[in-house]
């Protein structure tokens, strides 16, 4: 690479220095506030219909709660009200901890049937206040009060497809209520229940699994890296132009992208589908394209950004940069666990359940979750460590050793996802763990492939929980 005299004392860098921070800046705090200033939609006054973000605190533990009873049913004895024994009983915990509102109380008081039996709906439903002024919600309580008391032959069509309108797979399982465990319409209400229970079984092992196996890794390699066995890739280019071409190239991206795009979107289709944030994918060159604009050779802008095959030769390369990122994010599963406690005591805290906006895609299944999954683990990938380990990287890294920047680059990338900032422990915990990958191996095809992996995972837990 070219080696040239510091460039950076000069007047037009500081300029440049500091309109790129302020616009860096400026984006950010725009993506918090319009996350965290979104009002708490609740229901209708008019028609008590749902109009809140939906609770995936509750839809989970309730999930889990009937999937794991549906697995153990007969391990309980059954009294003469369909009631189970311990322990099943207790899987309501989490189901009643999580219903906040009136309509989540009423959800819930449906899983109550289906674990506890009859008598637990119809306690549950009896305690809960329903607005005077929400005619739906009181109809649907009305009717779960007839399905409770085994009246749910007497109900017609006009007031059973409202509980499936207002209440969704809450809906289903208390129509299903009472129905015997070979009835069709039971079994595919419970399915996906069942399905969640042994998924959430399956995952907890893994995980605790990887935890130890990630424990290991990580201090094999604190101990490789201290005797200098284990080398640090991550080489900071100098180009022919002052350094802050880097830190102008994230910046242009992250305005374009959280302002510009968004606004865009906004205004002519209102809604983001899949070939809308196909088109995020452009400003991958762009970052590419702005140090080779501003001076900087393409040999530079592709090696300090990342978009290289890591060390050694061959193209067999990127098979090792991949099989490095697997074990690299393993070893920071351990600084992840940790970060994922601190942000559910700071949800639990201030009472505040994360949600992301596109949850609601994952449960509309089919060529909807597929969509999901590219952009999760193609699109956003490729944009996002481009943007962040790698032109944002480059740029602190020429500063500031790599914990620093590591940390600065985690904070900033946590705080553009739209899930809210109890959120940003664990987020933040994920763009460092990646951008010590990006030290590691001095290449972003290792941090992409984590990302990948992480988002892939993520959706695929999502889905077992929340799709139908």
């Amino acid at each position: 690479m070219t080696l040239v005299p510091d460039l950076t004392a000069s007047p037009a860098y500081r300029r440049s220095v500091l309109l790129s921070w302020t616009v860096v800046f400026l984006a950010v705090g725009f993506v918090v506030l319009a996350v965290n200033a979104l009002p708490q939609l609740k229901p209708s006054r008019k028609t008590g219909a749902a109009t809140q973000p939906m609770n995936l605190e509750l839809r989970t533990a309730a999930r889990y709660a009937v999937g794991a009873h549906a697995l153990t049913k007969g391990f309980g004895a059954l009294d003469s009200k369909g009631a189970t024994s311990q322990p099943a009983s207790a899987l309501l915990d989490p189901v009643d901890r999580a219903a906040k509102t009136p309509e989540d109380r009423i959800r819930a008081a449906t899983v109550a049937g289906e674990i506890e039996g009859r008598d637990a709906a119809l306690s549950r439903l009896a305690s809960i206040q329903v607005p005077a002024d929400a005619p739906d919600l009181q109809a649907d309580v009305s009717s779960l009060r007839m399905i409770s008391s085994g009246a749910a032959d007497e109900l017609g069509d006009i007031e059973r497809q409202p509980l499936i309108d207002h209440l969704g797979w809450f809906g289903r399982l208390a129509l299903a209520y009472g129905k015997p465990a070979s009835d069709p319409q039971h079994q595919a209400v419970i399915a996906p229940a069942r399905r969640a229970a042994v998924f959430v079984l399956g995952f907890a092992g893994a995980a605790l699994v990887l935890l130890a196996v990630g424990v290991v890794l990580l201090v094999l390699a604190v101990v490789l890296v201290a005797t200098g066995t284990l080398r640090l890739w991550y080489r900071p280019v100098r180009p022919n132009v002052p350094r802050a071409v880097f830190l102008e190239s994230f910046a242009l991206s992250i305005f374009l992208l959280m302002i510009v795009f968004q606004f865009a979107v906004a205004l002519l289709v209102k809604t983001p589908g899949f070939g809308v944030s196909l088109f995020a994918l452009a400003l991958v060159p762009l970052i590419l394209w702005w140090p080779v604009f501003r001076g900087a050779t393409w040999g530079e802008s592709l090696f300090a950004i990342g978009w290289n095959l890591g060390p050694g030769t061959g193209a067999w390369r990127v098979f090792r940069e991949m099989g490095s990122a697997v074990v690299g994010y393993i070893a920071g599963i351990p600084f992840l666990a940790g970060a994922f406690w601190v942000s559910q005591k700071l949800a639990h805290w201030v009472n505040v359940t994360p949600t992301h906006p596109i949850v609601k895609e994952l449960t509309e299944g089919g060529w909807r979750v597929a969509q999901v999954y590219v952009l999760a683990c193609v699109v956003a990938p490729i944009l996002e460590e481009t943007m962040f380990r790698g032109a944002l990287f480059a740029h602190l890294r020429t500063w500031h050793r790599w914990p620093f920047s590591s940390v600065t680059v985690g904070v900033l990338f946590a705080a553009v996802h739209p899930q809210g900032w109890t959120l940003i422990p664990v987020l933040g915990m994920i763009g460092v763990i990646l951008a010590a990958i990006r030290e590691w191996r001095g290449s972003i095809v290792a941090s992409m492939t984590a990302h990948a992996l992480s988002n892939g995972v993520v959706v695929t837990l999502a889905v077992m929980l929340l799709g139908n």
